[in-house]
């Protein structure tokens, strides 16, 4: 008896389904590419900034017990899944999981957290190119100077600082040093009532830092695969 034409058909792998389709699409143009292409999309700032942050705020030693159960149970196996679902099928995030189209939610949930962890890196980066600008000029830096418009009362240089007796100097006596001001007053701008006070779109420096930004970004994609592995490489 012949199958019903509507009859559901098995997932087939993405180069048996468009041959054309297979040839025109971009790949890595080596081993090291690759590698450093996956070595980019797991090491990150949360690695090198954060985790030292939150490993001494948990616990220190004692939080690295279950960080490395957690890792070894579902960090690295979920890392080899996508990695061997992407070289198989060698389709986007939501496509491939027709293999198992119960899963499929798992791709779309990727994509969702990928666009709000590049949210949070893009902003990181304005951050660094914000203080990177800074760096370039031929004065004092101005985190290191009392006299700045963003400056309050209470701030002290660092020479102040070392002839005053810093026991207690930051607690009692409500005195800030001009790298924090610098922070909080003029790259966050940050309001005195806090989150229900959403301030004024007057933080130019940041605006154009995140239009660099996105740029940087967008010119180490716009060539493709090819062109992202030589940015790797770089």
């Amino acid at each position: 008896m012949m199958k019903s034409c509507d009859e559901e058909k098995p997932f087939q792998p993405h180069h048996s389904l468009n041959e054309k389709r297979k040839d025109e699409r971009e790949t890595w143009q080596n081993e090291r590419e690759t590698f450093l292409s996956a070595l980019g999309a797991v090491v990150g700032l949360g690695n090198i900034w954060r985790f030292p942050y939150i490993t001494y705020q948990y616990g220190g030693g004692a939080f690295l017990i279950p960080y490395v159960l957690f890792a070894l149970c579902c960090g690295i196996p979920m890392f080899f899944l996508e990695t061997s679902l992407g070289q198989y099928t060698r389709i986007n995030a939501i496509d491939a999981w027709n293999i198992i189209p119960i899963m499929k939610g798992v791709g779309i949930g990727a994509v969702f957290l990928a666009m709000y962890f590049s949210l949070y890196y893009i902003t990181v980066m304005a951050w660094a190119l914000n203080y990177f600008y800074h760096t370039l000029r031929t004065t004092d830096l101005p985190w290191t100077r009392c006299d700045n418009w963003f400056n309050t009362n209470s701030c002290i240089t660092y020479h102040q600082a070392m002839e005053m007796n810093v026991t207690g100097l930051f607690g009692k006596e409500n005195k800030t040093l001009p790298i924090v001001e610098f922070w909080n007053n003029f790259v966050l701008r940050k309001s005195d009532s806090g989150l229900e006070s959403i301030g004024e779109m007057d933080n130019w420096p940041m605006v154009i830092c995140m239009f660099v930004a996105w740029a940087i970004i967008y010119f180490c994609l716009w060539r493709g695969t090819k062109w992202t592995g030589k940015v790797n490489d770089w």
